[in-house]
Protein backbone atom coordinates (compact mmCIF):
# COMPACT_ATOMS: atom_id res chain seq x y z
CA UNK A 1 0.00 0.00 0.00
CA UNK A 2 1.33 3.45 -0.94
CA UNK A 3 2.04 6.17 1.61
CA UNK A 4 -0.79 8.24 0.13
CA UNK A 5 -3.30 5.42 0.59
CA UNK A 6 -2.08 4.80 4.16
CA UNK A 7 -2.42 8.51 4.99
CA UNK A 8 -5.95 8.60 3.59
CA UNK A 9 -7.00 5.51 5.51
CA UNK A 10 -5.51 6.96 8.68
CA UNK A 11 -7.42 10.22 8.12
CA UNK A 12 -10.64 8.29 7.50
CA UNK A 13 -10.19 6.32 10.73
CA UNK A 14 -9.35 9.50 12.64
CA UNK A 15 -12.48 11.28 11.39
CA UNK A 16 -14.58 8.28 12.39
CA UNK A 17 -13.16 8.45 15.91
CA UNK A 18 -13.78 12.21 16.09
CA UNK A 19 -17.38 11.71 14.89
CA UNK A 20 -17.97 9.27 17.74
CA UNK A 21 -16.17 11.48 20.29
CA UNK A 22 -17.91 14.73 19.35
CA UNK A 23 -21.38 13.15 19.37
CA UNK A 24 -20.85 11.22 22.61
CA UNK A 25 -22.81 9.57 24.19
CA UNK A 26 -24.70 8.84 20.94
CA UNK A 27 -22.57 5.79 20.13
CA UNK A 28 -23.45 4.25 23.49
CA UNK A 29 -27.18 4.65 22.71
CA UNK A 30 -27.04 4.24 18.95
CA UNK A 31 -30.10 1.97 18.77
CA UNK A 32 -32.27 3.81 21.30
CA UNK A 33 -31.71 7.56 20.95
CA UNK A 34 -31.06 10.38 18.49
CA UNK A 35 -29.31 13.74 19.04
CA UNK A 36 -31.24 16.74 20.28
CA UNK A 37 -34.07 17.57 22.61
CA UNK A 38 -37.69 16.92 21.69
CA UNK A 39 -38.66 19.17 18.79
CA UNK A 40 -37.87 18.98 15.08
CA UNK A 41 -35.43 16.10 15.54
CA UNK A 42 -38.08 13.36 15.38
CA UNK A 43 -39.40 14.78 12.11
CA UNK A 44 -36.20 13.75 10.35
CA UNK A 45 -36.45 10.20 11.64
CA UNK A 46 -40.00 10.15 10.27
CA UNK A 47 -38.65 11.49 6.96
CA UNK A 48 -36.29 8.54 6.58
CA UNK A 49 -38.99 6.05 7.52
CA UNK A 50 -41.38 7.68 5.03
CA UNK A 51 -38.82 7.29 2.22
CA UNK A 52 -38.30 3.65 3.20
CA UNK A 53 -42.06 3.05 3.35
CA UNK A 54 -42.52 4.71 -0.05
CA UNK A 55 -39.78 2.62 -1.66
CA UNK A 56 -41.14 -0.54 -0.09
CA UNK A 57 -44.60 0.09 -1.51
CA UNK A 58 -43.33 1.69 -4.76
CA UNK A 59 -45.04 5.00 -3.95
CA UNK A 60 -43.91 8.51 -4.84
CA UNK A 61 -42.14 9.79 -1.69
CA UNK A 62 -43.00 13.38 -2.62
CA UNK A 63 -46.73 12.74 -2.15
CA UNK A 64 -48.44 11.46 0.99
CA UNK A 65 -51.87 11.21 2.58
CA UNK A 66 -50.50 9.64 5.76
CA UNK A 67 -50.18 13.03 7.50
CA UNK A 68 -52.38 16.13 7.29
CA UNK A 69 -55.26 13.83 6.37
CA UNK A 70 -57.44 14.15 4.25
CA UNK A 71 -55.06 16.17 2.06
CA UNK A 72 -52.55 14.65 -0.33
CA UNK A 73 -49.54 16.66 0.78
CA UNK A 74 -46.80 17.62 -1.66
CA UNK A 75 -43.36 17.19 -0.05
CA UNK A 76 -41.24 18.71 -2.82
CA UNK A 77 -40.46 21.71 -0.59
CA UNK A 78 -40.39 19.66 2.60
CA UNK A 79 -37.04 18.97 4.30
CA UNK A 80 -37.11 15.39 3.05
CA UNK A 81 -33.33 15.07 2.34
CA UNK A 82 -34.18 12.30 -0.06
CA UNK A 83 -30.62 11.22 -0.91
CA UNK A 84 -29.46 10.56 2.65
CA UNK A 85 -32.96 9.28 3.35
CA UNK A 86 -32.61 6.75 0.53
CA UNK A 87 -29.29 5.52 1.95
CA UNK A 88 -31.06 5.11 5.28
CA UNK A 89 -33.95 3.29 3.57
CA UNK A 90 -31.53 0.71 2.18
CA UNK A 91 -30.21 0.11 5.70
CA UNK A 92 -33.75 -0.12 7.07
CA UNK A 93 -34.33 -3.30 5.08
CA UNK A 94 -31.82 -4.90 7.48
CA UNK A 95 -31.53 -2.61 10.53
CA UNK A 96 -33.87 -0.84 12.97
CA UNK A 97 -34.86 2.71 12.06
CA UNK A 98 -32.97 4.46 14.87
CA UNK A 99 -29.76 2.57 14.14
CA UNK A 100 -30.01 3.29 10.40
CA UNK A 101 -30.65 6.98 11.13
CA UNK A 102 -27.63 7.33 13.42
CA UNK A 103 -25.32 5.42 11.08
CA UNK A 104 -26.22 7.78 8.21
CA UNK A 105 -25.69 10.78 10.48
CA UNK A 106 -22.22 9.68 11.57
CA UNK A 107 -21.21 8.61 8.06
CA UNK A 108 -22.32 12.00 6.72
CA UNK A 109 -19.89 13.73 9.07
CA UNK A 110 -17.06 11.37 8.14
CA UNK A 111 -17.80 11.79 4.40
CA UNK A 112 -17.70 15.58 4.80
CA UNK A 113 -14.36 15.45 6.62
CA UNK A 114 -12.81 13.04 4.15
CA UNK A 115 -14.13 14.97 1.14
CA UNK A 116 -12.48 18.11 2.47
CA UNK A 117 -9.26 16.13 3.05
CA UNK A 118 -9.27 15.03 -0.60
CA UNK A 119 -10.02 18.55 -1.83
CA UNK A 120 -7.28 20.29 0.16
CA UNK A 121 -4.75 17.54 -0.52
CA UNK A 122 -5.40 17.97 -4.25
CA UNK A 123 -5.24 21.78 -4.17
CA UNK A 124 -2.12 22.11 -2.00
CA UNK A 125 -0.35 18.75 -2.14
CA UNK A 126 -0.22 18.70 1.63
CA UNK A 127 -1.54 15.84 3.75
CA UNK A 128 -1.01 17.87 6.92
CA UNK A 129 -3.18 20.76 5.70
CA UNK A 130 -5.75 18.29 4.37
CA UNK A 131 -5.86 16.47 7.71
CA UNK A 132 -6.67 19.64 9.68
CA UNK A 133 -9.03 20.95 6.98
CA UNK A 134 -11.25 17.87 7.12
CA UNK A 135 -11.57 18.14 10.88
CA UNK A 136 -12.53 21.81 10.85
CA UNK A 137 -15.06 21.55 8.03
CA UNK A 138 -17.05 18.60 9.37
CA UNK A 139 -16.89 19.35 13.09
CA UNK A 140 -17.70 22.97 13.86
CA UNK A 141 -20.06 24.96 16.06
CA UNK A 142 -22.61 25.41 13.27
CA UNK A 143 -22.84 21.66 12.59
CA UNK A 144 -23.09 20.88 16.29
CA UNK A 145 -26.04 23.26 16.49
CA UNK A 146 -27.83 21.74 13.48
CA UNK A 147 -27.21 18.21 14.77
CA UNK A 148 -29.68 18.93 17.57
CA UNK A 149 -32.61 18.76 15.19
CA UNK A 150 -32.13 20.07 11.65
CA UNK A 151 -30.36 16.98 10.38
CA UNK A 152 -30.56 17.79 6.68
CA UNK A 153 -28.06 20.60 7.31
CA UNK A 154 -25.49 18.14 8.63
CA UNK A 155 -25.25 16.61 5.14
CA UNK A 156 -22.48 18.95 4.04
CA UNK A 157 -20.44 16.23 2.35
CA UNK A 158 -21.78 17.19 -1.09
CA UNK A 159 -19.87 20.49 -0.87
CA UNK A 160 -16.23 19.29 -0.77
CA UNK A 161 -16.83 16.33 -3.06
CA UNK A 162 -18.39 18.55 -5.73
CA UNK A 163 -15.46 20.96 -5.53
CA UNK A 164 -12.94 18.12 -5.62
CA UNK A 165 -14.43 16.74 -8.83
CA UNK A 166 -14.86 20.24 -10.28
CA UNK A 167 -11.19 21.09 -9.79
CA UNK A 168 -10.16 17.71 -11.20
CA UNK A 169 -12.35 18.36 -14.24
CA UNK A 170 -10.88 21.84 -14.74
CA UNK A 171 -7.22 21.04 -14.17
CA UNK A 172 -7.17 17.71 -15.98
CA UNK A 173 -9.77 18.57 -18.64
CA UNK A 174 -11.50 15.35 -17.63
CA UNK A 175 -15.06 14.67 -18.80
CA UNK A 176 -15.50 11.75 -16.35
CA UNK A 177 -14.71 14.10 -13.47
CA UNK A 178 -17.08 16.62 -15.00
CA UNK A 179 -19.80 13.95 -14.94
CA UNK A 180 -18.98 13.13 -11.30
CA UNK A 181 -19.16 16.81 -10.35
CA UNK A 182 -22.51 17.07 -12.11
CA UNK A 183 -23.77 13.95 -10.35
CA UNK A 184 -22.82 15.28 -6.91
CA UNK A 185 -24.42 18.67 -7.64
CA UNK A 186 -27.63 16.99 -8.82
CA UNK A 187 -27.73 14.79 -5.72
CA UNK A 188 -27.19 17.88 -3.58
CA UNK A 189 -30.19 19.49 -5.29
CA UNK A 190 -32.39 16.56 -4.28
CA UNK A 191 -31.05 16.55 -0.74
CA UNK A 192 -30.76 20.17 0.36
CA UNK A 193 -31.74 23.33 -1.54
CA UNK A 194 -29.71 25.81 0.55
CA UNK A 195 -26.38 24.09 -0.02
CA UNK A 196 -27.08 23.60 -3.72
CA UNK A 197 -27.69 27.33 -4.14
CA UNK A 198 -24.44 27.96 -2.27
CA UNK A 199 -22.55 25.49 -4.47
CA UNK A 200 -23.96 27.11 -7.60
CA UNK A 201 -22.82 30.54 -6.45
CA UNK A 202 -19.40 29.22 -5.41
CA UNK A 203 -18.92 27.37 -8.71
CA UNK A 204 -19.85 30.50 -10.64
CA UNK A 205 -17.22 32.53 -8.78
CA UNK A 206 -14.55 29.87 -9.35
CA UNK A 207 -15.36 29.58 -13.05
CA UNK A 208 -15.28 33.36 -13.52
CA UNK A 209 -11.88 33.40 -11.83
CA UNK A 210 -10.77 30.61 -14.18
CA UNK A 211 -11.90 32.62 -17.21
CA UNK A 212 -10.07 35.73 -16.01
CA UNK A 213 -6.78 34.18 -14.94
CA UNK A 214 -6.53 30.73 -16.53
CA UNK A 215 -8.46 31.10 -19.77
CA UNK A 216 -6.41 28.50 -21.60
CA UNK A 217 -7.13 25.85 -18.98
CA UNK A 218 -10.80 26.87 -18.99
CA UNK A 219 -11.05 26.45 -22.75
CA UNK A 220 -9.18 23.15 -22.56
CA UNK A 221 -11.74 21.92 -20.00
CA UNK A 222 -14.82 23.13 -21.89
CA UNK A 223 -15.92 19.59 -22.79
CA UNK A 224 -15.71 18.54 -19.16
CA UNK A 225 -17.79 21.57 -18.16
CA UNK A 226 -20.38 20.80 -20.83
CA UNK A 227 -20.62 17.24 -19.50
CA UNK A 228 -21.04 18.66 -15.98
CA UNK A 229 -23.84 20.99 -17.08
CA UNK A 230 -25.63 18.27 -19.05
CA UNK A 231 -25.41 15.85 -16.13
CA UNK A 232 -26.95 18.39 -13.76
CA UNK A 233 -29.62 19.31 -16.31
CA UNK A 234 -30.64 15.71 -17.07
CA UNK A 235 -30.63 14.51 -13.46
CA UNK A 236 -31.94 17.68 -11.85
CA UNK A 237 -34.69 18.59 -14.33
CA UNK A 238 -37.36 16.28 -12.84
CA UNK A 239 -37.07 17.98 -9.45
CA UNK A 240 -36.91 21.49 -10.94
CA UNK A 241 -40.01 20.80 -13.03
CA UNK A 242 -41.78 19.30 -10.01
CA UNK A 243 -40.82 22.36 -7.93
CA UNK A 244 -42.18 24.80 -10.50
CA UNK A 245 -45.36 22.75 -10.85
CA UNK A 246 -45.75 22.60 -7.07
CA UNK A 247 -45.41 26.37 -6.75
CA UNK A 248 -47.89 26.87 -9.58
CA UNK A 249 -50.53 24.40 -8.34
CA UNK A 250 -50.30 24.69 -4.57
CA UNK A 251 -49.78 28.41 -3.90
CA UNK A 252 -47.19 27.68 -1.22
CA UNK A 253 -46.29 30.62 1.03
CA UNK A 254 -42.99 32.36 0.32
CA UNK A 255 -40.99 34.05 3.10
CA UNK A 256 -41.47 37.78 3.14
CA UNK A 257 -38.30 39.92 3.32
CA UNK A 258 -39.17 40.94 6.88
CA UNK A 259 -39.43 37.25 7.87
CA UNK A 260 -36.00 36.54 6.40
CA UNK A 261 -34.66 39.63 8.18
CA UNK A 262 -35.83 38.13 11.48
CA UNK A 263 -33.15 35.47 11.08
CA UNK A 264 -30.33 37.87 10.18
CA UNK A 265 -27.68 36.80 12.70
CA UNK A 266 -26.12 39.22 15.12
CA UNK A 267 -22.69 40.09 13.69
CA UNK A 268 -21.13 39.57 17.13
CA UNK A 269 -22.03 35.86 16.87
CA UNK A 270 -19.08 35.25 14.55
CA UNK A 271 -16.94 35.67 17.67
CA UNK A 272 -19.25 34.29 20.40
CA UNK A 273 -18.83 30.56 21.14
CA UNK A 274 -21.87 28.31 21.15
CA UNK A 275 -23.60 27.57 24.44
CA UNK A 276 -22.85 23.91 23.70
CA UNK A 277 -19.12 24.33 24.23
CA UNK A 278 -18.23 21.82 26.92
CA UNK A 279 -16.27 24.06 29.33
CA UNK A 280 -17.34 27.70 29.03
CA UNK A 281 -20.45 27.49 26.80
CA UNK A 282 -22.84 28.29 29.66
CA UNK A 283 -21.24 31.72 29.94
CA UNK A 284 -22.86 32.77 26.66
CA UNK A 285 -26.44 31.65 27.33
CA UNK A 286 -27.47 35.17 28.37
CA UNK A 287 -26.11 36.60 25.10
CA UNK A 288 -27.95 34.12 22.87
CA UNK A 289 -31.16 34.51 24.88
CA UNK A 290 -30.94 38.28 24.47
CA UNK A 291 -30.64 38.27 20.67
CA UNK A 292 -33.65 35.95 20.25
CA UNK A 293 -34.44 35.11 16.60
CA UNK A 294 -31.03 36.51 15.62
CA UNK A 295 -29.21 33.96 17.80
CA UNK A 296 -27.95 31.72 14.99
CA UNK A 297 -24.75 29.87 15.84
CA UNK A 298 -22.26 31.15 13.26
CA UNK A 299 -19.18 30.98 15.48
CA UNK A 300 -16.13 30.33 13.29
CA UNK A 301 -13.50 29.70 16.01
CA UNK A 302 -10.43 31.73 16.82
CA UNK A 303 -8.21 28.82 15.80
CA UNK A 304 -9.57 28.95 12.25
CA UNK A 305 -9.36 32.75 12.13
CA UNK A 306 -5.69 32.59 13.16
CA UNK A 307 -4.86 29.83 10.67
CA UNK A 308 -6.64 31.69 7.85
CA UNK A 309 -4.72 34.87 8.64
CA UNK A 310 -1.45 32.95 8.72
CA UNK A 311 -2.29 31.18 5.48
CA UNK A 312 -3.18 34.45 3.76
CA UNK A 313 0.29 35.87 4.38
CA UNK A 314 2.05 32.53 3.86
CA UNK A 315 0.68 32.11 0.34
CA UNK A 316 3.46 32.37 -2.21
CA UNK A 317 3.21 34.73 -5.16
CA UNK A 318 2.20 32.22 -7.90
CA UNK A 319 -0.78 31.12 -5.79
CA UNK A 320 -2.02 34.53 -4.74
CA UNK A 321 -4.65 34.73 -7.46
CA UNK A 322 -6.20 31.53 -6.10
CA UNK A 323 -5.89 32.94 -2.58
CA UNK A 324 -7.68 36.11 -3.60
CA UNK A 325 -10.64 34.30 -5.15
CA UNK A 326 -11.15 32.36 -1.91
CA UNK A 327 -10.92 35.61 0.05
CA UNK A 328 -13.61 36.96 -2.29
CA UNK A 329 -15.71 33.84 -1.69
CA UNK A 330 -15.36 34.22 2.08
CA UNK A 331 -16.51 37.85 1.83
CA UNK A 332 -19.37 37.04 -0.52
CA UNK A 333 -20.77 34.26 1.64
CA UNK A 334 -20.24 36.36 4.75
CA UNK A 335 -22.65 38.90 3.24
CA UNK A 336 -25.11 36.14 2.29
CA UNK A 337 -24.91 34.70 5.82
CA UNK A 338 -25.76 38.07 7.34
CA UNK A 339 -29.02 38.11 5.37
CA UNK A 340 -30.97 41.18 4.29
CA UNK A 341 -30.23 43.32 7.35
CA UNK A 342 -27.04 44.07 9.30
CA UNK A 343 -27.87 43.37 12.94
CA UNK A 344 -25.88 44.24 16.07
CA UNK A 345 -28.25 44.20 19.04
CA UNK A 346 -30.75 45.91 16.70
CA UNK A 347 -31.26 46.27 12.93
CA UNK A 348 -28.75 48.74 11.49
CA UNK A 349 -29.00 48.94 7.69
CA UNK A 350 -30.02 46.81 4.68
CA UNK A 351 -27.50 44.51 3.00
CA UNK A 352 -27.22 43.34 -0.65
CA UNK A 353 -29.02 40.08 0.13
CA UNK A 354 -32.25 42.10 0.38
CA UNK A 355 -32.33 41.97 -3.45
CA UNK A 356 -32.19 38.15 -3.42
CA UNK A 357 -35.45 37.99 -1.45
CA UNK A 358 -37.23 38.99 -4.67
CA UNK A 359 -35.70 36.29 -6.91
CA UNK A 360 -38.05 33.33 -7.62
CA UNK A 361 -37.03 30.06 -5.90
CA UNK A 362 -34.16 31.85 -4.11
CA UNK A 363 -36.83 33.70 -2.15
CA UNK A 364 -37.79 30.37 -0.54
CA UNK A 365 -34.64 30.64 1.61
CA UNK A 366 -35.68 31.64 5.11
CA UNK A 367 -32.56 31.22 7.31
CA UNK A 368 -29.48 32.70 5.64
CA UNK A 369 -27.07 31.91 8.53
CA UNK A 370 -26.91 28.36 7.16
CA UNK A 371 -24.57 29.65 4.46
CA UNK A 372 -21.90 30.06 7.16
CA UNK A 373 -20.58 26.64 6.12
CA UNK A 374 -19.29 28.22 2.89
CA UNK A 375 -17.49 30.93 4.86
CA UNK A 376 -15.88 28.19 6.96
CA UNK A 377 -14.82 26.33 3.81
CA UNK A 378 -13.29 29.44 2.25
CA UNK A 379 -11.34 30.18 5.43
CA UNK A 380 -10.12 26.57 5.52
CA UNK A 381 -8.71 26.91 1.99
CA UNK A 382 -7.10 30.21 2.96
CA UNK A 383 -5.59 28.52 6.04
CA UNK A 384 -4.12 25.55 4.16
CA UNK A 385 -0.85 27.24 3.01
CA UNK A 386 -0.13 28.35 6.58
CA UNK A 387 -0.70 24.86 8.00
CA UNK A 388 1.48 23.42 5.24
CA UNK A 389 4.26 25.91 5.94
CA UNK A 390 4.31 25.29 9.71
CA UNK A 391 4.24 21.52 9.28
CA UNK A 392 7.10 21.56 6.78
CA UNK A 393 9.17 23.67 9.16
CA UNK A 394 8.96 20.99 11.84
CA UNK A 395 12.40 19.44 12.11
CA UNK A 396 11.16 15.87 12.52
CA UNK A 397 8.15 13.71 11.82
CA UNK A 398 7.47 13.46 15.54
CA UNK A 399 7.46 17.24 15.90
CA UNK A 400 5.14 17.50 12.89
CA UNK A 401 2.76 14.98 14.42
CA UNK A 402 2.76 16.89 17.71
CA UNK A 403 2.02 20.10 15.80
CA UNK A 404 -1.01 18.51 14.12
CA UNK A 405 -2.23 17.06 17.41
CA UNK A 406 -1.89 20.48 19.03
CA UNK A 407 -3.82 22.32 16.31
CA UNK A 408 -6.58 19.71 16.18
CA UNK A 409 -6.89 19.55 19.97
CA UNK A 410 -7.09 23.34 20.29
CA UNK A 411 -9.79 23.52 17.63
CA UNK A 412 -11.84 20.62 19.02
CA UNK A 413 -11.68 22.17 22.49
CA UNK A 414 -13.23 25.35 21.08
CA UNK A 415 -16.25 23.65 19.54
CA UNK A 416 -16.84 20.22 21.11
CA UNK A 417 -20.31 19.92 22.66
CA UNK A 418 -19.83 17.25 25.34
CA UNK A 419 -22.11 15.68 26.25
CA UNK A 420 -24.43 15.87 23.25
CA UNK A 421 -28.08 15.94 24.42
CA UNK A 422 -30.07 12.91 23.30
CA UNK A 423 -33.76 12.03 22.91
CA UNK A 424 -35.04 8.52 23.46
CA UNK A 425 -36.70 6.94 20.41
CA UNK A 426 -38.73 4.49 22.49
CA UNK A 427 -42.30 4.19 21.19
CA UNK A 428 -45.18 3.35 23.55
CA UNK A 429 -46.43 -0.23 23.20
CA UNK A 430 -49.91 1.05 22.35
CA UNK A 431 -48.78 2.10 18.89
CA UNK A 432 -47.44 -1.36 18.10
CA UNK A 433 -50.81 -2.78 19.18
CA UNK A 434 -52.55 -0.44 16.73
CA UNK A 435 -50.25 -1.65 13.96
CA UNK A 436 -51.75 -5.13 14.33
CA UNK A 437 -55.17 -3.74 13.42
CA UNK A 438 -55.63 -4.25 9.68
CA UNK A 439 -58.37 -1.60 9.46
CA UNK A 440 -57.35 1.70 7.88
CA UNK A 441 -58.32 4.76 9.91
CA UNK A 442 -57.12 8.10 11.26
CA UNK A 443 -55.64 8.92 14.65
CA UNK A 444 -56.14 12.34 16.20
CA UNK A 445 -53.12 13.12 18.37
CA UNK A 446 -53.69 15.90 20.89
CA UNK A 447 -52.56 18.55 21.31
CA UNK A 448 -53.15 19.13 17.62
CA UNK A 449 -50.41 20.86 15.63
CA UNK A 450 -50.08 21.72 11.97
CA UNK A 451 -46.52 22.99 12.10
CA UNK A 452 -44.56 24.50 9.20
CA UNK A 453 -41.51 26.73 8.79
CA UNK A 454 -43.76 29.78 9.03
CA UNK A 455 -46.54 29.09 11.50
CA UNK A 456 -48.00 26.48 13.84
CA UNK A 457 -51.74 26.04 14.03
CA UNK A 458 -52.40 24.56 17.44
CA UNK A 459 -49.90 23.78 20.17
CA UNK A 460 -46.46 24.99 19.15
CA UNK A 461 -44.79 23.27 22.08
CA UNK A 462 -45.80 19.74 21.08
CA UNK A 463 -42.91 17.99 19.34
CA UNK A 464 -42.82 16.05 16.10
CA UNK A 465 -42.69 12.93 18.25
CA UNK A 466 -46.35 12.04 17.65
CA UNK A 467 -45.65 12.01 13.91
CA UNK A 468 -42.64 9.80 14.58
CA UNK A 469 -44.95 7.33 16.34
CA UNK A 470 -46.52 6.70 12.94
CA UNK A 471 -43.43 4.68 12.08
CA UNK A 472 -44.87 2.04 14.44
CA UNK A 473 -48.65 2.22 13.92
CA UNK A 474 -48.82 3.13 10.16
CA UNK A 475 -52.22 4.82 10.51
CA UNK A 476 -53.13 8.20 9.05
CA UNK A 477 -52.73 11.35 11.13
CA UNK A 478 -54.78 14.52 11.11
CA UNK A 479 -51.83 16.55 12.35
CA UNK A 480 -48.56 17.16 10.50
CA UNK A 481 -45.12 18.72 10.62
CA UNK A 482 -44.37 19.80 7.02
CA UNK A 483 -41.99 22.53 5.86
CA UNK A 484 -44.39 24.07 3.35
CA UNK A 485 -48.17 23.72 3.00
CA UNK A 486 -50.76 25.86 1.21
CA UNK A 487 -52.62 28.36 3.39
CA UNK A 488 -55.82 26.40 2.70
CA UNK A 489 -54.63 23.72 5.12
CA UNK A 490 -54.82 26.16 8.02
CA UNK A 491 -58.28 27.41 7.14
CA UNK A 492 -59.56 23.83 6.63
CA UNK A 493 -58.54 22.56 10.07
CA UNK A 494 -59.53 25.79 11.82
CA UNK A 495 -63.04 25.45 10.34
CA UNK A 496 -63.72 21.87 11.56
CA UNK A 497 -66.26 22.14 14.35
CA UNK A 498 -64.89 20.44 17.44
CA UNK A 499 -61.29 20.46 16.25
CA UNK A 500 -61.36 24.26 16.22
CA UNK A 501 -61.99 24.15 19.96
CA UNK A 502 -59.41 21.42 20.65
CA UNK A 503 -56.77 23.45 18.80
CA UNK A 504 -56.83 26.06 21.59
CA UNK A 505 -58.86 24.82 24.59
CA UNK A 506 -57.91 27.77 26.76
CA UNK A 507 -61.39 28.41 28.18
CA UNK A 508 -64.33 26.18 29.12
CA UNK A 509 -67.16 26.04 26.59
CA UNK A 510 -70.35 27.94 27.42
CA UNK A 511 -73.00 25.49 28.54
CA UNK A 512 -75.41 26.71 25.88
CA UNK A 513 -73.11 25.76 22.97
CA UNK A 514 -71.23 22.77 24.41
CA UNK A 515 -73.79 20.08 23.48
CA UNK A 516 -74.23 21.40 19.94
CA UNK A 517 -70.47 21.58 19.32
CA UNK A 518 -69.97 18.09 20.74
CA UNK A 519 -72.55 16.70 18.31
CA UNK A 520 -70.88 18.44 15.37
CA UNK A 521 -67.47 17.23 16.48
CA UNK A 522 -68.65 13.63 16.68
CA UNK A 523 -70.04 13.83 13.15
CA UNK A 524 -66.96 15.56 11.71
CA UNK A 525 -64.51 13.16 13.35
CA UNK A 526 -66.47 10.20 11.97
CA UNK A 527 -66.27 11.73 8.46
CA UNK A 528 -62.48 11.95 8.87
CA UNK A 529 -62.39 8.24 9.86
CA UNK A 530 -60.95 9.01 13.30
CA UNK A 531 -60.98 5.85 15.44
CA UNK A 532 -58.64 6.89 18.24
CA UNK A 533 -58.04 10.17 20.01
CA UNK A 534 -54.81 10.09 22.00
CA UNK A 535 -54.10 12.90 24.45
CA UNK A 536 -50.55 13.63 25.64
CA UNK A 537 -50.97 15.50 28.97
CA UNK A 538 -47.34 16.64 29.21
CA UNK A 539 -47.83 19.22 26.46
CA UNK A 540 -50.82 20.93 28.10
CA UNK A 541 -51.30 23.42 30.89
CA UNK A 542 -53.58 22.18 33.67
CA UNK A 543 -56.55 24.24 32.45
CA UNK A 544 -56.10 23.23 28.79
CA UNK A 545 -56.00 19.55 29.73
CA UNK A 546 -59.10 19.88 31.93
CA UNK A 547 -61.08 21.59 29.16
CA UNK A 548 -59.93 19.03 26.57
CA UNK A 549 -60.97 16.03 28.69
CA UNK A 550 -64.29 17.64 29.62
CA UNK A 551 -65.15 18.25 25.97
CA UNK A 552 -64.13 14.77 24.79
CA UNK A 553 -65.94 13.06 27.67
CA UNK A 554 -69.09 14.98 26.81
CA UNK A 555 -68.74 14.22 23.11
CA UNK A 556 -68.21 10.46 23.44
CA UNK A 557 -69.88 9.78 26.79
CA UNK A 558 -66.84 7.87 28.01
CA UNK A 559 -63.84 8.39 30.24
CA UNK A 560 -60.43 7.90 28.64
CA UNK A 561 -58.24 4.90 29.33
CA UNK A 562 -54.96 5.92 30.94
CA UNK A 563 -52.06 3.97 29.48
CA UNK A 564 -48.29 4.72 29.35
CA UNK A 565 -48.88 8.34 30.36
CA UNK A 566 -51.45 8.91 27.60
CA UNK A 567 -55.25 9.36 27.69
CA UNK A 568 -56.85 7.15 25.04
CA UNK A 569 -60.34 7.44 23.57
CA UNK A 570 -61.34 4.38 21.56
CA UNK A 571 -64.16 5.74 19.40
CA UNK A 572 -65.17 2.28 18.24
CA UNK A 573 -66.66 1.70 21.69
CA UNK A 574 -69.56 3.97 20.72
Amino acid sequence: MSQTAKARLSALFFYGCVAVLCTWPLAAHITTAIPGTEGDNFLFVWNQWHIFDSLRHLNNPYLTTSIAFPFESNLVFHTLAIVTGSFSALLQFFLPLTLAFNIILLLSLVAAAFGTYMLVEYLFQSRAAAFVAGLIFAFNAYIFQEILGHFQYTSIFFIPWFLFFLFKALREASSPYGALAGLVLALSLYNEFYYTVGLGLLALCLLLWQVMYNRKDFIRAKEALIVLALTVFILGSPLVIASIKTLRDNALPVPRPEQVALYSPDIRSFFIPSTQQAVYGNSFKAYYAQVGYHASVIYISYTLFALALLGFFATKKPSRQQRNVWLLNATLFLLVTLGPVAYVARPLFPLPYMLATHIPLINNILVTPRFIIFVILALIVLAAPGIKMLYERCSSRLLGTLFLIGVCSLYIFEVMPLPLPLSSTKIPALYYELAKDSEGYTILELPFALSTSFYTLGNGTSPSKTQYYQTAHHKKLLSAWISRVPDTYYSFYASIAGLNYLIAPDKPLPEASAASLAAQAKKNFATLHIRYIIVHPEYYSHDQLTHTITFLNQTYKQDPEFKEGMLIYDLRRQ
